[in-house]
């Protein structure tokens, strides 16, 4: 029983054994013939008693009521404590009132109660944070400029960005959910993607992709999405990096190495030659040791000419190559380069002619660049022009774009068609032409890089097997005079 209660009840009985002695009191009387005062006093005791009693009664109930009423309302509470919030206070409830065998069992489970609550707040806190970090990720991946797939542990979709989807040729549709072979047409990156949450660790793999605009290789990183655990593997995500420009540019790089290695070489091998059987004494005669210094002379020339080509074209890919640009007349320069031809050209007898334009036509330009432009399709179009061949150097002006064209045609062995795609490749020589001249395959390239890099003109080809071929440069005409411009 609380303290309380038992206290009260004991001032109760008091109270109750008091009454009940003054109330045999006051039967006595006649017999014990007390004077009226006393009687009085008795009567007006006995009255106090009997209200101090019932009022005693009375406050002592409602205590317990409200007591008992406080602890069914905790009771009711704990017992639909789902989500409910923070427990009732239990210190709220008077110790003296509520027994201990009730007070305590309420306070642990009270305390109990708030360890869980705040445990569910942090968790609620924890999931809002981790939504967040999930809505970032997802804009991060479909902000990417590379494909990205995410697939969840039974190989379905999750994420798609728009690189994805512009990949993979598929309409704006919503594909979460979606089973890989539902939504991947290509069978292939399936296979690799099937599975992928269940790997140990990131996988980098090559994969081949070959639609209407060829075949593209990509660089495809699978990585496994870990849960809470290492061993709870959740999905994965696939990203696929176009790198069939990066692997172009290096089989480039390394066939340009190969080719300029041979190129070079072949001029060394002679020169070397020919000075071991000098240095040996073979060559007795004058006339023999002078043959060979001219030989090794041209070798010289062929080797410093291939280095200088290869020096310009490094230059202007790189944009470090030093021009001066100015108002120069595009018909001075043509008269220039055939006429330094003539002598050549008539040694070999290949007839050279020029049909030029006047010469205030001008063209922006750097005049030395253009000038070795002109002079390699010239020298060009000699080596590969037969004895009695003729090579004509035109010009004509299109006033409606306001461009000037330079076509260098000859009666030469022509070009293959399927040649003509990669006749501006460096190094590239035409296989059935190669055994009527000498060369390095970088004239043309030479030619492109200046007309169109430096000066945004244009080159073009046309050719016929047997026929002879045209090469075409077309530049831009100036109007009016422009500042001269050094550019590097």
């Amino acid at each position: 029983m609380p303290p309380l209660v038992r206290r009260n009840l004991c001032i109760l009985l008091v109270l109750l054994a008091v009454c009940a002695a003054l109330g045999g009191l006051l039967l006595a009387a006649p017999m014990l013939r007390l004077a009226a005062p006393v009687l009085v006093a008795a009567r007006a005791a006995l009255v106090a008693l009997l209200l101090a009693a019932i009022g005693l009664a009375l406050a002592g109930g409602k205590g317990l009521k409200r007591s008992y009423a406080e602890i069914a309302s905790v009771l009711a509470v704990l017992a639909a404590q789902e989500g409910a919030g923070p427990a009732p206070d239990v210190d709220g409830l008077d110790p003296e009132v509520v027994s201990p065998a009730v007070y305590e069992p309420l306070s642990t489970i009270g305390e109990r109660i708030n360890t869980l609550t705040r445990q569910r707040d942090e968790q609620k806190l924890a999931g809002r944070l981790s939504q967040k970090r999930s809505r970032h990720l997802e804009a991060v991946l479909r902000g990417l400029p590379d494909a990205a797939i995410v697939t969840d542990a039974m190989d379905r979709i999750v994420l798609l960005n728009q690189a994805a989807f512009r990949l993979l040729r598929l309409p704006a549709v919503d594909v979460k959910a979606m089973a890989l072979t539902d939504c991947i047409p290509d069978r292939a990156l399936c296979d690799l993607l099937r599975g992928a949450h269940a790997l140990p660790a990131c996988r980098e793999v090559e994969h081949c992709v070959e639609d209407e605009d060829g075949k593209r290789l990509f660089s495809v990183t699978i990585a496994p999405l870990v849960g809470q655990s290492p061993e709870d593997h959740c999905g994965a995500v696939a990203l696929l990096h176009d790198v069939t420009r990066e692997r172009t540019a290096a089989r480039m790089k390394t066939e340009f190495v190969a080719d300029a290695s041979h190129e070079l070489r072949t001029p060394l091998g002679g020169i070397k030659a020919y000075l071991e059987m000098l240095i040996d004494g073979e060559v007795k005669d004058d006339e023999t040791r002078t043959r060979f210094y001219r030989v090794m002379q041209g070798e010289v020339d062929r080797l410093s000419n291939l280095v200088d080509n290869i020096l310009n074209i490094a230059r202007i890919e790189a944009g470090i190559v030093k021009i001066v640009k100015q108002n120069v007349p595009l018909t001075a320069i043509v008269q220039e380069v055939v006429e330094a031809m003539q002598p050549q050209a008539r040694t070999v007898g290949i007839r050279l002619e020029h049909d030029v334009l006047p010469l205030f036509f001008h063209v922006y330009a750097d005049h030395e660049m253009l000038r070795r432009a002109v002079f390699n399709l010239v020298s060009n179009a000699l080596k590969y022009t037969p004895a009695g061949g003729s090579v004509s150097v035109r010009m004509h002006v299109d006033e409606a774009t306001g461009n000037v064209t330079v076509d260098v045609s000859d009666t030469g062995v022509g070009i293959d068609e399927q040649d003509l795609p990669r006749l501006f490749q460096k190094f590239f020589r035409v296989e059935s032409s190669k055994k009527m001249a000498k060369g390095t395959g970088l004239g043309l390239v030479l030619v492109k890089e200046v007309v169109e890099s430096l000066h945004g003109g244009r080159v073009a080809v046309t050719s016929t097997i047997g026929k002879g071929s045209t090469f075409s440069m077309t530049l831009p005409l100036v109007a009016e005079k422009q500042p001269v411009l050094a550019t590097a």
